[in-house]
């Protein structure tokens, strides 16, 4: 679950079908209806009509231990509160692994947005030992630096003989306008801070970004079992 403010997105993967896909939804009630539909649409049931779908599409080449993946993201259109299975390409998102040179930086998305009139693309950044990832934007600077801030690793920093908590140092110098929960015990995952009160996005470039974080994850779990935990 991705929460927004006072709005919720909720999100189901479907790997039953080539290429595999992430839904957006705006309730869990059309969520569940969507998935008792065997992910399909009904054009007479206009409430189970997902925001957005992810395709990911993914060249893995076990023995180098690389991954290109590259998704693209389709927006769903409607109709007079009627479905017709219409939907316009959003945004196209590469996944690349930097040289040796930049060991630090674990991996690159950069998100292109090709149906969006303020903004042309976002680049996010892994990084290697950090419980964060970093994001850049050159179209809206309040935005840029902003930071995905993981829960998942919440091990005390020392830093000049001193104990510190890194993920709430990050957090607590910037404001908290997104969280990413998981929807069964609804606990916080990640957090979206930035450094200036106006956010700079939307929405719908926000729930990109969530896109992004899911897939990471994903790859990064499929890695972990194949290549017996290493990066």
């Amino acid at each position: 679950m991705f929460e927004l403010e006072d709005k919720d997105y909720y999100f189901l993967l479907d790997s039953s079908k080539s290429p595999t896909s992430i839904y957006c939804f705006t309730s869990l009630e059309s969520l569940s209806e969507f998935n008792s539909n065997k992910c399909e649409l009904k054009k007479d049931k206009s409430t189970a009509i997902p925001l957005f779908q992810c395709q990911i599409y993914s060249d893995i080449n076990i023995l180098l231990n690389t991954n290109k993946n590259y998704l693209i993201i389709n927006k769903y259109l409607l109709n007079d509160d009627l479905c017709f299975d219409k939907k316009i390409e959003y945004c196209k998102i590469k996944s690349k692994r930097p040289l040796k040179t930049a060991f630090k930086i674990n991996r690159v998305y950069d998100i292109d947005f090709l149906n969006d009139s303020n903004i042309k693309k976002i680049e996010m950044k892994y990084f290697r030992f950090h419980d964060y990832v970093e994001i850049n934007c050159l179209d809206v600077p309040d935005f840029d630096n902003a930071k995905w801030v993981f829960k998942n690793n919440t091990e005390n920093v020392i830093t000049n003989g001193f104990t510190t908590n890194d993920q709430y140092t990050l957090v607590s110098n910037g404001q908290i306008i997104a969280e990413y929960k998981d929807l069964k015990d609804s606990e916080s995952i990640g957090t979206l801070v930035v450094q200036n009160s106006n956010k700079g996005l939307d929405d719908k470039q926000i729930v990109a970004m969530t896109f992004v974080l899911l897939t990471h994850q994903r790859y990064r779990d499929q890695n972990v079992s194949l290549n017996n935990g290493l990066l």
